[in-house]
């Protein structure tokens, strides 16, 4: 076998996301609220699964809504707090591939961030690597899980 373009480019969880919710929207895959059953196409079964799966990974939700503006705000974060990450990013001698992991996989300890970034510990100082994480935690904040919280809560009790 023959590769003819090497990796032409990277793709954000992000983009994915989008692109997913597009396919789709553009066959009418999302789940109807009147629970009418639409003709599914045969061909694209498989298709359908793994969209509704990856975008149920990728999203956090079951389904994707069709608007714009419900697209956003379903998805974890934004493409606003993801360009502004992008932006504040881009004043560390970072490779690009590097801040690309680091918007997909959205490190909140050390450890996580050094392995994400190559000799971290050579290349970056400790204030310098907790600016980054900074910068992750001011775009990208940590929404609580109701979960944890109760179990916080029987902790502190007992």
């Amino acid at each position: 076998m023959k590769i003819e373009v090497e990796r032409d480019k990277f793709l954000s969880n992000l983009e994915v996301y989008h692109h997913l919710c597009g396919v789709q929207v553009k066959n009418s895959w999302l789940s109807d609220s009147k629970g009418t059953k639409r003709r599914k196409n045969t061909n694209l079964a498989q298709l359908e699964s793994i969209s509704r799966d990856l975008t149920s990974y990728l999203g956090k939700v079951g389904s994707c809504p069709s608007d714009h503006e419900r697209l956003q705000k379903n998805y974890a974060w934004d493409s606003d707090s993801f360009v502004e990450a992008l932006k504040r990013l881009n004043q560390y001698p970072l490779e690009k591939i590097e801040k690309l992991q680091i918007l997909n996989f959205v490190p909140r300890t050390m450890v996580t961030l050094y392995s994400l970034i190559e000799e971290c510990d050579q290349r970056f100082d400790q204030a310098q690597s907790e600016e980054i994480l900074g910068i992750v935690n001011d775009c990208f904040p940590m929404e609580a899980v109701e979960g944890e919280d109760e179990e916080q809560q029987d902790i502190t009790m007992d």
